[in-house]
């Protein structure tokens, strides 16, 4: 090999050696010193969500927020508007009637008709509240929804609970049903709350039909309201109650005589105004087949004492076949709630074992 080649070989040698070693130096050396290896970036933190606000705390933040307003009276009923600062812009939310009017909802018998339920189908864009104890008519047989029932927009059809009203019926042509525009008075209601049996339900339509002296083949409750003479009745309650209400109301606290009856608060003043003529028949009817004196001298501390017995109540979960949870409520009070984003949709109270003053505790869990 001649001089000329070997150092042309040389050449590429060392040109062919020069990154390598560069690169090595620079990598591994800076001044002489180890140059450190880039951190990990940290991890995301996980955002743990808050423990969702449970059905007894939703029911009795909703308590801890009404107002007790002044009461008026007609005859041996005495209502307690219920007040609630900065109620806030009413919701979409439609309600039976409303539904049916609209052509939003369809209500019919399930394919294989079944006493304790009816298949419901919402339409509609708006979600949909149905009232524990409104009555329904048609089908084979009256019915009354059993618990309170939220309806999601466009549902499919969802079987909804429900009691009979109607026992010696069990035919009919047409298997849909619609709104008879009442809704059962408050024993009837109160059964429903705690899941009586159909037998229960049964022997309280019989004592209404008795004690209203109306009579019905088929024993149908419906024919307790189509009475003229309680039908006449209803309406003058109507009356006397219809311009009382400030559009922060969101419920009331309903006494005859001198004992509290029931109380019912919704989260929207405006559902409670859709309801609020089907709440006044639903009492008026109970007080004039159940005869009681007049205004027996309940103050707004009694109905806040009343109220308050939700702090000392017990609360369990029931299922809901639409949006939230059923809640049903024992002890110094009674009845059920609908919860849904921690707040009560609508909750509805009885008299339970017992009740006693007690003050306002918000500290209490």
């Amino acid at each position: 090999m001649s001089v000329w080649n070997r150092l042309s070989l040389l050449m590429l040698v060392a040109g062919l050696c020069r990154p390598v070693y560069g690169a090595y130096l620079e990598s591994d050396y800076s001044a002489g010193q180890p140059v450190q290896p880039p951190e990990p970036p940290e991890p995301p933190r996980r955002e743990i969500a808050p423990p969702p606000v449970g059905g007894g705390e939703a029911v009795r933040r909703q308590v801890r927020g009404v107002e007790v307003g002044a009461p008026f009276s007609h005859r041996a009923l005495t209502v307690f508007p219920l007040f609630r600062a900065g109620a806030g812009r009413p919701g979409g939310t439609g309600t039976l009637d409303e539904a049916l009017d609209r052509g939003w909802l369809t209500i019919r018998e399930k394919e294989s008709a079944h006493v304790p339920e009816v298949a419901v189908r919402n339409h509609s864009d708006h979600e949909v509240f149905l009232m524990a104890g409104e009555v329904i008519r048609g089908g084979r047989q009256n019915r009354i929804i059993r618990d309170d029932v939220l309806l999601p927009a466009r549902s499919d059809f969802v079987f909804v609970p429900v009691y009979c009203v109607e026992r010696d019926r069990w035919a009919g042509d047409e298997p849909g049903f619609e709104s008879a525009g009442v809704l059962a008075h408050p024993r009837l209601r109160e059964y429903s709350t705690r899941g009586a049996e159909q037998g229960e339900i049964w022997r309280e339509v019989d004592e209404q039909l008795r004690r209203a002296n109306v009579a019905s083949p088929t024993l149908d409750y419906q024919r307790v309201y189509e009475d003229a003479r309680v039908s006449g009745e209803l309406d003058a309650c109507i009356r006397q109650f219809r311009r009382r209400w400030p559009r922060r109301t969101v419920g009331a606290v309903f006494t005859h005589g001198n004992r509290i009856v029931c109380a019912d608060i919704f989260a929207d003043p405006r559902v409670f105004s859709q309801l609020w003529e089907k709440l006044c028949r639903s009492q008026a009817v109970d007080y004039l087949v159940r005869p009681a004196p007049a205004w027996g001298g309940i103050t707004a501390q009694d109905v806040r004492a009343f109220l308050n017995g939700v702090y000392d109540a017990h609360f369990s979960d029931r299922h809901t076949p639409g949006l939230g949870r059923l809640v049903r409520i024992s002890g110094p009070v009674a009845g059920s709630a609908l919860v849904r984003d921690g707040e009560s949709v609508h909750t509805a109270l009885f008299p339970g074992h017992a009740v006693r003053p007690m003050p306002m505790r918000e500290e209490r869990e």
